[in-house]
């Protein structure tokens, strides 16, 4: 579960992150972008992608901002992945309510823009 998302950071667990993060099963980690002017890439989701989750969400951004590649909505999708982009902070309350119900959730979330 996400406690907080605020610009910038999340609380998870009690623990506070300070960059983007990816949440794949019941681990966490900071991340950051290989390249914020590429946008989101398949190498940047290569892990999530690994662990075939039924179910892929994608924070863009306070704003939604970041890009997502045609190539990581496209390859997900056909991987048989539910794939949700939301703005961040509408990302962190869908993963906490499909956590909450039991579902393979994956997620990568964007801390900023």
């Amino acid at each position: 579960m996400i406690d907080e998302y605020k610009f910038g950071s999340f609380r998870i667990k009690g623990k506070n992150y300070l960059d983007d993060v990816k949440i794949i099963g019941n681990k966490v980690r900071g991340y950051s972008l290989m390249d914020h002017r590429k946008g989101l890439t398949l190498e940047d989701m290569k892990d999530i992608i690994e662990a075939k989750p039924k179910i892929v969400i994608i924070g863009s951004g306070a704003t939604g901002l970041l890009i997502i590649n045609k190539d990581v909505k496209d390859f997900l999708r056909t991987s048989g992945s539910q794939v949700i982009v939301e703005k961040t902070s509408d990302a962190v309350g869908t993963f906490n309510r499909l956590t909450k119900e039991n579902n393979n959730v994956a997620a990568f979330l964007h801390a900023t823009s």
